[in-house]
């Protein structure tokens, strides 16, 4: 499998200071601009149909609180459950890519109506890209677009956990989302500057700004870079090779 090329859509004024900066901004949900992403809805706590992680999970209070774990009902137990995913949640953050860089709509939505620039990173398969982010600590994947039922996450945590951060509605499909998630706060976070692989230009980035956006990622990328020209070809949108 080889590395994973990535693309983020942004007005010229973030691209420069993405490129400065080396840094990408992680959002904490609630702050998304679609109120149906990452919404604790997508979940459900039904006791009466468990997976095995949480039988063991019981299994470990049973042993350490005995008989009194009896006294607890289970509406009492899938409240505390859904108290503890809505934690994590409140502590997660994201940052999003895109699979492609030809999408119109996308360099309308996010890079000032085409006046931006679109970011390759290319994703290492085994290296850690965010140098102040502990080892271990990001989740990535690919959004499933649908309009799933809620998940029981007390059956398969895993599958919740997909259901809760990785799916969105059917109309984003457009995006082609790719997304990176944490238990950090929200901010910006450092990644070693070889992430980066490239540049698009979008159809009303200035022509005569070009080369000095150029100079910028010579002095702050150490590596080469391919440059390419987002084109209008009549109704539909190209990509030119720089």
């Amino acid at each position: 499998m080889a590395p994973l090329p990535l693309y983020k859509y942004v007005s010229a004024e973030v691209a420069r200071k993405i490129i400065e900066g080396k840094k990408l901004k992680f959002t904490q949900p609630d702050n998304f601009n679609d109120p149906f992403d990452c919404v604790i809805d997508r979940l459900k706590f039904d006791l009466s149909d468990i997976g095995e992680e949480v039988e063991n999970d019981l299994l470990k209070l049973k042993r350490k609180f005995g008989s009194s774990l009896d006294e607890i009902t289970n509406e009492k137990l899938a409240s505390i459950y859904l108290a503890s995913i809505s934690d994590k949640l409140k502590r997660s953050s994201v940052t999003c890519f895109s699979l492609s860089n030809d999408i119109p709509l996308m360099w309308a939505h996010y890079a000032d109506k085409h006046q931006g620039i679109c970011i390759k990173f290319t994703l290492p398969l085994k290296t850690d890209i965010f140098n102040d982010i502990p080892f271990g600590k990001i989740n990535s994947g690919y959004i499933d677009y649908g309009d799933k039922p809620p998940v029981n996450y007390l059956k398969d945590k895993r599958e919740g956990i997909l259901n809760l951060l990785f799916t969105k509605a059917a109309f984003w499909r457009y995006e082609q989302e790719f997304r990176m998630t944490s238990l950090i706060g929200e901010g910006f976070y450092e990644f070693d500057p070889s992430f980066i692989s490239g540049i698009t230009f979008g159809i009303k980035y200035p022509k005569d700004q070009i080369d000095a956006f150029k100079g910028i990622v010579k002095d702050e990328i150490p590596q080469e870079i391919q440059y390419d020209y987002a084109e209008r070809n009549i109704l539909d949108l190209k990509i030119s090779k720089g």
